[in-house]
């Protein structure tokens, strides 16, 4: 199971992810091998709208119940559910504080596009918020998703642990280019007990996160440009290297040959 596992988290990291792809992974893997890709892999996110506000929302597995995604505007489900979310007052002031601030986070970085942030409690001393932003161009798409569980340790530690997962797509004059990239961080810090400042703590820790992955994602891309260029177009001509091999052999073998010739010396010595 591990092999066939980390054999699909290589391929999706070099492909792009199409329903097909999807598809194949839903009927190919059980559940819980699912669950694991999703922990590390994520899926183009899903842009849905709130029948109450009309405002565009995104949607993955954090904010899922069945087929319908919870919108953060109206907290009702889209398609429409029987079920109520039972989000706590707290939890639900903070989400619609997230949602303020990753706007405000994604209009500086990103100009356009769409965010969303959800909230989930996972214990009474623990929390979940799930920031999600979606931009989409003629040439290109990026979809990444933070995870931040806020775990209170004692009466004077927080904890933030953060996985982050990203999908790029770049499809610009006949380049296609895809990749996936994941991380996880983990901030041990004092603890505030003020939801605006874990809020301020999560938005800077995105912000570096981001600036990291987007430096690996642009290092991978010129790494597999040069790779593919010189297995198309070698940078030194066929000849040459040929003789610079020969010349090296010539060498190499005339160095061997006096130390042969050395050591029988001192044998006969």
């Amino acid at each position: 199971m591990v092999d066939k596992l980390a054999s699909a988290y290589d391929l999706i990291k070099r492909v792009k992810i199409s329903p097909e792809i999807q598809t194949d992974f839903q009927s190919f893997f059980s559940a819980e091998q699912i669950e694991e890709l999703d922990k590390r892999i994520l899926l183009p996110l899903k842009i849905l709208t709130c029948p109450e506000t009309l405002k565009p929302f995104l949607g993955c597995e954090f904010n899922q119940f069945g087929l319908s995604y919870r919108s953060p505007y109206s907290n009702t489900y889209v398609p429409e559910l029987d079920k109520a979310c039972n989000l706590s007052k707290s939890l639900r002031d903070i989400e619609i504080r997230a949602n303020t601030v990753l706007e405000e986070y994604q209009m500086c970085y990103y100009s356009e596009g769409i965010s969303s942030a959800f909230t989930k409690e996972t214990s009474d001393r623990s929390y979940e918020v799930c920031f999600l932003i979606k931009k989409q161009t003629d040439e290109g798409e990026w979809d990444i998703a933070h995870v931040i569980e806020v775990v209170y340790e004692g009466h004077h530690k927080t904890v933030f642990k953060i996985n982050t997962r990203l999908l790029v797509t770049i499809n610009s004059e006949g380049f296609d280019f895809s990749a996936s990239q994941d991380k996880q961080v983990e901030e041990v810090v004092q603890r505030a007990d003020d939801s605006k400042i874990e809020l301020t703590y999560m938005i800077k820790a995105i912000e570096n996160v981001e600036a990291q992955l987007r430096r690996e994602i642009v290092g991978f891309m010129e790494s597999k440009i040069i790779q593919v260029t010189e297995q198309i177009r070698n940078l030194i001509p066929v000849g040459m290297r040929k003789r610079d091999f020969e010349t090296k052999k010539a060498v190499w073998g005339e160095l061997i040959n006096k130390k042969n010739v050395s050591e029988e010396e001192k044998l006969s010595a």
